[in-house]
């Protein structure tokens, strides 16, 4: 792939990262990374437009800023196991990929909202004790937790434990989860917080999440 062959704006799929920061390191001039390692700068021959590329989010977060070249040569060739995870109060979205192979994915809501928008354990902690409606929503937000619970263990007892985690969750809300016990079954990593806004766990949202996941960017600012 030559730098002349990339279009100006475009995302491009992980498989392709590689080829592409190569490509695109050689039509520029001076390129950097950021601090993060993951957003590179750099311009035209003539001076007067600059490019940035954007390697995808599923691709690792580890790696030290350096040459474009030393970067591309560290970049895996396969994702492995990674599981998907979207928590919003009374909901999540859940799925199970093998490189770009969807194995299974779980959708699942529950009653535990207020009129008023608060998610009842938040409620309760600001509120205090409340009466039938509030328990209900409360036992239905612990239930939440077991469903997703018994859903990730089937899994991973059907296909290993996840290698990585892609999770969008509220902090406060996270407690919850992470504080189950037994505990939820995520593997031996750290979840990777998914960086940009998700919106109510479904399944089509789970589906347009992965895609933003797996897909980098590449383009140009004059």
């Amino acid at each position: 792939m030559d730098a002349t062959e990339l279009p100006a704006d475009t995302r491009f799929a992980w498989p392709c990262a590689r080829d592409v920061l190569l490509a695109w390191a050689r039509g520029v001039r001076d390129p950097r990374p950021d601090a993060t390692g993951r957003v590179w700068t750099g311009r035209s021959p003539a001076g007067t437009v600059s490019t940035i590329t954007l390697p995808p989010a599923v691709l690792p977060d580890d790696l030290p800023p350096s040459d474009p070249r030393t970067f591309a040569a560290a970049l895996r060739t396969r994702l492995g196991r990674e599981l998907v995870l979207l928590i919003q109060a009374g909901a999540f979205a859940a799925a199970l990929f093998v490189d770009d192979e969807l194995l299974v994915h779980r959708a699942r809501r529950r009653y535990v909202i207020r009129g008023r928008g608060r998610a009842q354990p938040t409620h309760l902690d600001r509120r205090g004790k409340s009466r039938y409606g509030s328990r209900l929503r409360l036992q239905n937000a612990r239930r939440l937790v077991d469903d997703l619970r018994d859903c990730l263990a089937g899994w991973v007892a059907a296909h290993g434990e996840p290698e990585r985690v892609h999770l969008s969750c509220p902090v406060r809300l996270w407690a919850d989860f992470a504080s189950a016990r037994p505990p939820l079954p995520l593997g031996a990593t750290t979840p990777r917080r998914v960086p940009f806004h998700v919106q109510r766990p479904t399944f089509a949202e789970l589906t347009r999440v992965r895609f933003l996941l797996t897909h980098g960017e590449l383009r140009t600012e004059r």
